[in-house]
């Protein structure tokens, strides 16, 4: 669980109590809108909505794989789920779980040529994460490659025009002023521009990135090729570019707003969980071709596998470094030192078993002849149960995006079909498939499970415990923990004055928590000092210390006077006789 996780989940609640939460820009209004209704009954209503959701984009990949014309199509739903944060975040209200499915939707949606259907769902990411408004120019390139008229795309902006109108009407700030103001706090630090490439082995995993980055790689090596035949993909070739578009655009839309710090950005590793579910049909990409029954294209595979490892490997390595510094976090992972040795030596032993793999030499005959087959420009042809109109359909099923036909991701060629046998052989194919199988596994198995309450939770339980011992269990808690907000049944309105103002103002008697992590923040601005030090303040009980920390998790006050001291003074001087 995670706190923004419970904060959109409140926004939604509050919104029943409060509509004008519907258009608070924090809580993103696409996910309000859509969580509004299940909130009604609970946050784990709210988490069934989540599980629905990432099933159906699940759902929707795999239509997506299934009109590239991609084998295996089914895989994509697994490949999906083997994501270590797609699987997490289908149990939590974040953002990031509607905005993967109204992405995949809206490309399957195209994929279809609905593209005015396409163009009113995609509107929908744009108020769901600011930084999908990359995805506009996306949908227009697209849509001008498919020969549609722009005119179609006319909702594509109805979201945020809806919002930004409406929200001076709530008194909220409208969106678009964020993005006008691109400044930074600093209080989240920056990254640098191999961040994301190491965020990405802590949501996608390292065999599902490996996979993905050549399915990409060999979608923009067959990129300038001519499609040939006809079919689903070869007619709607800008819609097929989506896939790739999408993930490169939104990918480098990160990379670039963490590098330079913009707009006090996070930069965690879920903001690429939107890309999940098209990852995921890059990843069959890839996997196709790594499988491929033409030892050329295996070959090429290997190479690429070694070189995408090596990558991954670099950009964790420079990771460490900014986190060194105290510039960035490294990972949002348990026992960060033992991740850490385990990609070591992953590296070691992929990069060196993909190597080995390249280097044996097989099938040269059968390669000579698949090479000449394509440079005479005869194609494929398919024997036994996947005779020749199934040739067609994948020649013709091959879109701009991840081409099949060159990269071995249909059946094989009449030159591939003399390929090397032997048990020996077979054997030497599927070491690296079933290696990277493993570390699927393994990062299933190390980073998936249940959600568990965080630990602030058990902390906050025992605070309470220990105010109610002591006769102090009825008096109101304020603090800036949502956490505590929730487990003291304490509402707060869109309109709620800053932290600070509210204890200002608060009657004598009333409690403060004070932790670190965010009323000791930028946005908020109360130092433990202010409190500690001041006669109007009286210290009640501290905490022990969150796991690996080893400051007090919370440090609660109780007010017993006028706070802080120069309200005080103010409030004796004007009660002061006059001279």
């Amino acid at each position: 669980m995670h706190f923004d996780d419970l904060t959109h989940y409140l926004y939604a609640r509050w919104a029943w109590t409060w509509p004008a939460y519907l258009l608070d820009d924090w809580g993103r209004p696409g996910f309000t809108a859509a969580y509004f209704l299940p909130a009604r009954l609970g946050w784990d209503a709210c988490r069934a909505l989540s599980a629905v959701l990432s099933s159906a984009a699940a759902f929707f990949a795999y239509l997506v794989a299934s009109n590239l014309g991609l084998r295996r199509a089914w895989a994509v739903i697994p490949l999906a789920y083997l994501q270590p944060l797609y699987f997490q975040l289908s149990q939590t209200t974040l953002t990031e779980t509607p905005t993967a499915f109204y992405l995949v939707l809206a490309v399957w949606l195209a994929q279809r040529s609905h593209w005015t259907a396409s163009a009113a769902v995609v509107s929908l990411t744009f108020v769901t994460r600011h930084e999908a408004v990359v995805l506009l120019p996306v949908w227009l390139a697209a849509a001008r490659q498919a020969k549609v008229p722009l005119r179609w795309l006319w909702p594509i902006a109805w979201a945020p025009v809806v919002v930004n109108l409406l929200a001076p009407f709530a008194d909220m700030r409208p969106a678009v002023a964020q993005f006008l103001d691109p400044t930074r706090a600093g209080q989240y630090g920056r990254g640098g521009w191999l961040t994301f490439l190491s965020r990405s082995l802590e949501a996608w995993g390292p065999a599902v990135a490996i996979l993905a980055l050549i399915g990409l790689v060999e979608a923009g090596h067959g990129s300038g090729e001519q499609e040939k035949g006809g079919g689903k993909a070869g007619t709607n070739r800008g819609a097929n570019r989506l896939v790739t578009l999408s993930i490169v655009v939104y990918f480098a839309a990160q990379t670039v707003v963490r590098a330079m710090g913009l707009y006090d950005s996070g930069g965690y590793a879920r903001f690429l969980v939107p890309l999940s579910p098209l990852i995921a049909v890059a990843a069959l990409a890839g996997w196709n071709r790594l499988i491929s029954a033409e030892p050329a294209e295996r070959q090429r595979a290997l190479i690429l596998i070694a070189l995408a490892m090596l990558l991954l490997w670099a950009a964790m390595e420079r990771q460490l470094v900014l986190h060194a510094a105290r510039a960035d976090e490294a990972a949002e992972v348990p026992e960060l030192h033992k991740a850490v040795f385990a990609m070591r030596v992953v590296t070691a032993v992929v990069v060196g078993l993909a190597i080995l793999l390249a280097a044996i030499p097989t099938g040269r005959d059968s390669l000579r002849k698949g090479t000449g087959s394509r440079e005479r420009g005869t194609g494929d042809s398919r024997t036994g149960s996947e005779g020749s109109g199934a040739d067609d359909g994948a020649a013709s099923g091959v879109s701009a995006l991840l081409r099949q036909g060159r990269a071995g991701l249909s059946a094989p060629s009449a030159g591939a079909a003399r390929r090397e046998s032997g048990v020996g052989a077979g054997l030497l194919r599927l070491a690296m498939p079933a290696a990277l199988v493993a570390l699927m596994g393994l990062a299933a198995y190390a980073l998936c499970g249940p959600l568990k309450p965080p630990p602030e939770d058990r902390l906050i339980a025992e605070a309470r415990k220990r105010l109610a011992d002591v006769g102090l269990g009825d008096r109101d808690v304020l603090s800036a923990n949502v956490w505590i907000d929730y487990v003291t049944g304490r509402a707060q309105p869109p309109w709620r004055r800053p932290v600070r103002e509210q204890l200002r103002t608060a009657a004598i008697g009333t409690l403060f928590a004070w932790e670190r992590q965010f009323a000791g923040s930028l946005d908020h601005g109360i130092a433990l000092d202010d409190l500690a030090k001041d006669p109007g303040m009286r210290l009640v009980l501290v905490t022990p210390a969150l796991p690996y920390q080893t400051s007090p998790y919370l440090t609660i006050f109780e007010k017993v006077a006028d706070w802080p001291k120069e309200v005080r003074d103010a409030a004796v001087s004007n009660h002061a006789p006059r001279p």
